[in-house]
């Protein structure tokens, strides 16, 4: 079983890295910024929804990718999702591409959501694109070798789609 990793861009590193440090900044100037006390319950409450934003699109970014079985693996930080090698429909490597969110971070720990033509979006370095396709859900992810990747799954036996 080879293990496929996904790595971030430099894009993604700088963008992850300016917004934890003015979300810091934000959280610092909301908490210690005001004077009266009762307002410190919303300072403290904004600073709350940031960092669970913070932590969340953390541990929703993509770690590795690999088959097992009959399925391949999305290995998040936290979590994983699953597709059933016989469900894929089609998978391609795709060229750099921008990505139109509509739901989800465009560019904090990469771009990470739902995109608006239906596909959830685990992309952490949009010049390594691989797209597969399934009858539920459509998937966007980046890995380090696609094209080994995509070689990969389409000798495995359990691979039915045309693509």
């Amino acid at each position: 079983m080879k293990i496929y990793y996904s790595r971030s861009s430099n894009q993604v590193r700088v963008i992850t890295l300016t917004a934890i440090l003015l979300a810091f900044l934000i959280c610092l100037s909301v908490v210690f910024g005001i004077d009266k006390t009762y307002y410190h319950i919303g300072g403290f409450a904004v600073c709350f929804i940031v960092a669970g934003s913070v932590l969340y699109l953390y541990f929703n970014s993509l770690k590795k990718v690999f088959i097992k079985n009959d399925h391949i693996v999305l290995k998040k930080k936290l979590g994983k999702i699953e597709i059933p090698l016989k469900d894929i429909q089609s998978v391609e490597c795709l060229g750099f591409s921008n990505l139109t969110m509509t739901f989800g971070s465009k560019g904090v720990f990469g771009f990470i959501g739902n995109i608006m033509d239906n596909c959830q979006s685990y992309v952490k370095d949009r010049r390594n694109i691989l797209q597969i396709d399934t009858a539920k859900q459509n998937y966007l992810f980046s890995v380090e070798y696609p094209s080994q990747l995509i070689h990969e799954i389409k000798k495995h036996p359990q691979f039915k789609a045309q693509s």
